[in-house]
């Protein structure tokens, strides 16, 4: 176990257990209460829809505008938990530069990794929009580490192709703004990487960095 993944893991296991916490007692509110729906089938417009509505309205107002209050409250604290889930991705980034062994990848990015060497390294793991998960972690690192500054290279490309979302069941790619440079200028975008790589707890995160470097 000396010098490995999993000796690693343990000795960093606490502190990123307590960001993963931090990160999602954010959404405590959200998680543990059901948002106001409401729901009537008459044609939007007609007397009898803003009947219904004006009664729902009446019924549900005060958890309506608590709602409305706790949406604000966590707007404003976008800046703050994209910071956190950019330390969990620090971490992950330390893990696999101390540990990775790989010096292959694809043909087609020679020249852009011939640029950007200690990439290479980070070619490992499962792939998720035809990236392994090492690059999206690697320039989802830099990204947050590095917010204020413009991203080129490797970690643009990274990003570009982030930003289109490809749905197999209607077998074409869509944009997602959540991972444009240009539209997210001045902000960390830890949460959208950690979405990305469906790390919603520790033991996702410790699942797939075990599966990346355990050889």
């Amino acid at each position: 176990m000396k010098n490995s993944i999993i000796e690693y893991l343990n000795k960093t296991e606490s502190a990123v257990k307590k960001i993963f916490e931090a990160y999602y007692s954010y959404f405590q509110f959200h998680n543990n209460n059901s948002r106001p729906v409401f729901t009537i089938f008459t044609k939007v417009g007609t007397p009898e829809y803003k009947h219904e509505y004006d009664l729902w309205f009446a019924q549900h107002e005060n958890n309506i505008y608590l709602f409305i209050d706790k949406d604000n409250e966590l707007a404003s604290q976008i800046f703050a938990m994209h910071t956190l889930c950019g330390t969990i991705l620090q971490f992950a980034y330390w893990g696999i530069d101390k540990y990775s062994k790989n010096s292959i990848y694809p043909k087609e990015w020679s020249e852009i990794c011939n640029k950007e060497k200690k990439a290479i390294k980070f070619y490992i793991g499962k792939e998720i929009e035809g990236l392994p998960i090492g690059w999206i972690i690697y320039a989802g690192r830099n990204q947050a580490m590095h917010y204020d500054r413009e991203l080129r290279g490797f970690n643009r490309a990274i990003f570009n192709k982030l930003k289109y979302e490809y749905s197999s069941y209607f077998d074409k790619s869509y944009y997602n703004e959540s991972f444009d440079l240009d539209k997210k200028k001045g902000i960390p975008l830890g949460g959208n990487i950690l979405n990305k790589l469906g790390w919603v707890n520790y033991e996702l995160y410790k699942a797939d960095m075990v599966a990346m470097l355990s050889d």
